[in-house]
């Protein structure tokens, strides 16, 4: 206990022996002065509550603090879970929803395709259709044409190779043999989903 705290508990003390001789007086009583002892044995019992009110007072204190700092691991941990998870969400919706139109787009170009081949891909109208139809097959070969020929692509960090045209591809580009790509121990993207 410091040294301030002593000199208060010891006011205290005084100031009470003070009353209490002040009262004997005013009253006409008799008193009895205390002894040394006694007064030593009052400063004790009086230094001993004061130490268990300060000593209350500071595992109050300390509890508060432990309850703040636990709210604020709490908050912590629950914003970095609610942004992983969003993240992650967003990625898989993302991720799905471009594989869904990709898929589309790739299947819309083939019935394009089917269709400009038996129509006979003449003059008229019908060539007028298989312009177009052209123009989208050719904004498709990139997924198909290199990859038959057992070419993928690998980026400079990553761990995946990918078909042409992955949108993973934008940032680094290097053709590789598909065998060359698996013995490097590289994996199949799970956007373009080229042969495991």
């Amino acid at each position: 206990m410091s040294r301030r705290m002593r000199q208060r508990i010891l006011g205290f003390v005084w100031a009470g022996l003070a009353a209490v001789v002040l009262a004997g007086s005013l009253t006409g009583c008799s008193y009895q002065i205390l002894s040394e002892e006694e007064v030593q044995a009052a400063y004790d019992e009086a230094f001993a509550a004061g130490e268990a009110a300060g000593r209350r007072a500071a595992e109050t204190e300390a509890a508060k603090e432990l309850r703040a700092q636990s709210r604020e691991r709490y908050d912590l941990g629950h914003d970095a879970g609610y942004d992983q998870g969003y993240d992650e969400g967003y990625d898989a919706g993302y991720d799905e929803g471009y594989q869904l139109g990709k898929e589309k787009t790739l299947e819309k170009a083939a019935a394009e395709e089917a269709e400009s081949r038996t129509s006979g891909g003449g003059g008229g109208a019908s060539g007028a259709v298989s312009k177009p139809q052209s123009s989208a097959s050719e904004s498709t070969p990139d997924w198909g044409s290199d990859y038959q020929s057992g070419t993928v692509y690998i980026t400079d960090t990553g761990s995946k190779y990918h078909r042409s045209g992955c949108r993973y591809l934008s940032k680094s580009c290097h053709p590789i043999s598909l065998s060359a790509a698996k013995a490097s121990g590289y994996t199949a993207c799970k956007v373009c989903k080229p042969a495991a």
